[in-house]
């Protein structure tokens, strides 16, 4: 799946859900993507989100798909060798093409500012459980200029300083 004509660029897999969104100035679900493919047939996670949570908020849904799982492939076909696997399968990659996604969404798709102090601003809420927990909590600190907010169920935060 990468670009033939940008090797740098590939298609990154992820779905929406803006039936309750109240346009700019309304907040963003994130529901992260971890160690699985998000196939078509299964829709959005969290349901709750999706149908109570965005419909009380007035918030955009957004679930991006993690690289190297199911059609998020950096490589297109190619397998990975061990130093690409060290470089680009990493979480650190992982919340970089979340934000990279996320930034497109906020700005470019949903006309959303990133001046907090401005009413057109649509705060960040990540969500997961598990991985995605941790990718979730690790946002917020990683990246709290963009992420305002992170909820991590389960979340394995040991992963980080390689205690597990």
């Amino acid at each position: 799946l990468a670009n033939e004509e940008d090797p740098d660029k590939w298609t990154h897999r992820y779905y929406t859900y803006p039936k309750h969104f109240g346009g700019p100035g309304h907040p963003i679900f994130v529901i992260m993507g971890g160690e699985g493919a998000i196939e078509p047939e299964f829709g959005i996670y969290y349901p709750f989100i999706a149908d109570h949570l965005a419909k009380q908020f007035g918030a955009y849904v957004l679930q991006p798909e993690h690289r190297f799982y199911g059609s998020s492939q950096p490589l297109g076909d190619a397998t990975p060798t061990s130093e690409q696997r060290v470089r680009l399968v990493n979480t650190e990659q992982a919340m970089m093409d979340y934000v990279r996604l996320l930034r497109h969404i906020q700005v470019d798709e949903l006309g959303c500012s990133t001046d907090r102090t401005s009413p057109q601003y649509c705060s960040v809420i990540t969500v997961g459980g598990s991985y995605p927990g941790y990718l979730s909590a690790m946002m917020r600190v990683v990246h709290a200029d963009i992420v305002d907010m992170a909820y991590a169920a389960s979340a394995p935060m040991k992963f980080y300083d390689q205690t597990v």
